[in-house]
């Protein structure tokens, strides 16, 4: 288990901030439930979810 970030690490870190209050980045690209193709729900908070998640998880891991 790594004590700091990786170089990559930090870049995803870097791009959720600069990011994280357009729209445009995470709305494209679908996220959800496919149900083998009969229909597909669209989650509208997994775009704040998942970068929150994140940030969260590297503050704990490496900022404390």
């Amino acid at each position: 288990m790594e004590d700091k970030p990786t170089a990559a690490i930090d870049q995803g870190i870097s791009f959720l901030i600069r990011n994280g209050s357009e729209q445009d980045w995470a709305f494209d690209y679908p996220k959800g439930q496919r149900m083998g193709g009969a229909f597909y729900i669209h989650y509208h908070s997994y775009r704040f979810i998942w970068p929150l998640k994140e940030l969260s998880h590297y503050r704990t891991k490496f900022l404390s």
